[in-house]
Order: structure tokens, then C-alpha cells, then sequence
């Protein structure tokens, strides 16, 4: 049983960046953000570092006396790696309760509580992925969300990579004064720039976005297609007997209000039944709350 006076840790963790909510009592609470979590390009030993960084440098000498740590991370459905990275951490955390899942199914449950038929997911972040309630259990199931080495509509990284090579054909005085527009990159050399995208391709994504809303013929090519590739996905669902009534939107890419627009536009075109809302905002306030309840993944297709 869960102890109120005890601190709890809600983390939603992604490839840019991660965020904490610790729970300290009551409705007392301290946020913290840290580096990015990644369990498809990292090991869960690394993960489980960069976690227990935050939280030490949050809470102290008060890090024996957490009740309860709870996390959605990216590339995290896989039971195994799952609990993976659940034994690296209950070594630093030994007293508390330590369950970790797939940003996916946390983002979901936050969105729609219990209730997992009818509704759906959309995720277009660093990486993207679309997830469905199962009708007669609650269960959800993905259509992306593969990982880096897959194409991923509707991404960042994806968006940055199929950019890079027009980004590529600017003369370096145009790079820099574009990137600089965006607060993006001090960097002198034009090997090393290069590399760094190549390396962080999602980076370029709103470089692509903000072209793209300024009418270059070529970054709003780019945009359409992933906005047109992504409503496809949704397509797939619903002809697999999907049954999807509310779709809840998340990632950083529907902060851009283009991006979002655009987005938006496809989908009601195309399913005018669904209505489109998004997701909370107070994502790992929730997802710290002991009576939190995560649904599990069946299948990625």
C-alpha cells in the first residue's frame, strides 16, 4: 500500500527531453526536467542513470523514502526491456514500487483514464506512433512507433531526415542564417554541422515546419506527405476493425500550430466521426498518482 507521506515520481520520457512530477504529500509537488530517454537507442543501464540523476538531484537525502516511481518512456513496450530497466533502478530505490511502460500506454491512460474502446492515440514527436483501444479489453494496439531504424510518418526524426538533403544544398552562410533563426546551432564548420544533424535529425524539424508555413515549394512537399502518410495510418486502423470515436493528439510537433492545422484538416476530412481533442497537459502529475491504472500493449503492427 502506497504511503501519502512517502514522495512518488511520475516521468514521461521521450527523445527530447524527459519530465518529472515528484508527489511529496498531498497535493505538494516539485517538477524537473531532464535528458532524453530513449529505450530503443539506449541501455537500460543508461536510462536508469540519467533517472536517478534527477532524482537525486531533487529530492536529496530523501531518495530512500520514495514510495513509488511510474514511467512512460519511449521505446519501453517490450515486457523484457521493461523490466530491464525496473531492476536498475529498484537498486537505488530498494523500499519503492517501481513500474515502468511505454510512454504510449501511460500518454493513453491520461488521456482516457480506464475507458480504452472507441478511443485512439496519435503521437508525433521525436519519434511517432498510433495506438487503439482494444473493443472487449482493455488492451491497446500500435501501428508504428518502430523506432529509428524504420520510416516513422509523421516524425521529427523522419521529417528531419527526408529535409536534411535540401538543408544540405543551402551554402553554408544560408545554413547559419537560417539555423540561427531558430536559435538552432553556433557551429563554424560545415562537416560537423552536417554530422550533427545527421546524427539528430529530429532537430530540423521545425526548421522543415516553419519553411514549409512560409510557402517554400519544397519543405511544404515534405509536410504533406507526412501529414498525408499519417492519416493513412489511421485508415489502417479503422480498416482493421479499429472502432475509434475520439483520437487524442500528443508530441512535440503539435506545438507547432501549422504542423497541428494541417494535421487536424486531414483527419476530419477524412473521418469527420472522430472527434479530435488533446492531451493533458499535466501528464506526469497523473501519471505520479498512486491509483494511476496504465493499459497494456497486445501487438505492433
Amino acid at each position: 500500500m502506497h504511503n501519502e507521506h512517502m514522495p512518488s515520481i511520475g516521468i514521461d520520457g521521450g527523445g527530447t527531453g524527459s519530465r518529472y512530477t515528484f508527489r511529496l504529500s498531498g497535493d505538494e509537488t516539485i517538477k524537473a526536467e531532464g535528458l532524453p530517454l530513449q529505450g530503443s537507442v539506449m541501455q537500460a543501464e543508461e536510462v536508469a542513470r540519467r533517472i536517478f540523476d534527477v532524482i537525486k538531484n531533487t529530492l536529496g537525502n530523501k531518495v530512500s523514502n520514495v514510495a513509488l516511481l511510474r514511467a512512460g518512456i519511449a521505446g519501453f513496450a517490450s515486457q523484457d526491456r521493461s523490466r530491464a530497466l525496473e531492476q536498475h533502478l529498484k537498486k537505488n530505490l530498494n523500499r519503492a514500487r517501481v513500474e515502468i511502460y511505454s510512454d504510449v500506454s501511460t500518454t493513453f491512460a491520461a488521456a482516457f483514464g480506464t475507458k480504452t474502446s472507441g478511443n485512439a492515440l496519435l503521437i508525433c514527436g521525436t519519434g511517432s506512433v498510433l495506438a487503439t483501444g482494444e473493443t472487449n479489453s482493455r488492451k491497446i494496439r500500435l501501428i508504428g512507433g518502430s523506432g529509428p531504424d524504420t520510416i516513422e510518418p509523421g516524425s521529427g526524426r523522419q521529417i528531419g531526415k527526408d529535409f536534411l538533403p535540401f538543408f544540405e544544398s543551402f551554402s553554408f552562410a544560408d545554413k547559419l542564417d537560417l539555423l540561427n533563426q531558430y536559435g538552432l546551432s553556433t557551429e563554424k564548420n560545415d562537416a560537423r554541422m552536417l554530422q550533427i544533424f545527421s546524427e539528430r535529425p529530429s532537430l530540423l524539424a521545425p526548421v522543415c515546419l516553419n519553411m514549409a508555413e512560409k510557402g517554400d515549394g519544397t519543405a511544404e512537399s515534405i509536410t504533406l506527405d507526412h501529414i498525408n502518410k499519417t492519416t493513412e495510418l489511421l485508415h489502417t486502423a479503422i480498416a482493421n476493425n479499429a472502432l475509434v470515436k475520439k483520437l487524442a493528439l500528443h508530441g512535440g510537433l503539435f506545438k507547432n500550430s501549422y504542423f497541428r492545422e494541417m494535421m487536424v484538416h486531414s483527419l476530419v476530412k477524412h473521418h469527420p466521426e472522430i472527434h479530435i481533442l488533446d492531451t493533458p497537459k499535466n501528464l506526469t502529475d497523473l501519471i505520479s498518482r498512486p491509483e494511476f491504472s496504465v493499459p497494456a500493449v497486445t501487438q505492433s503492427d
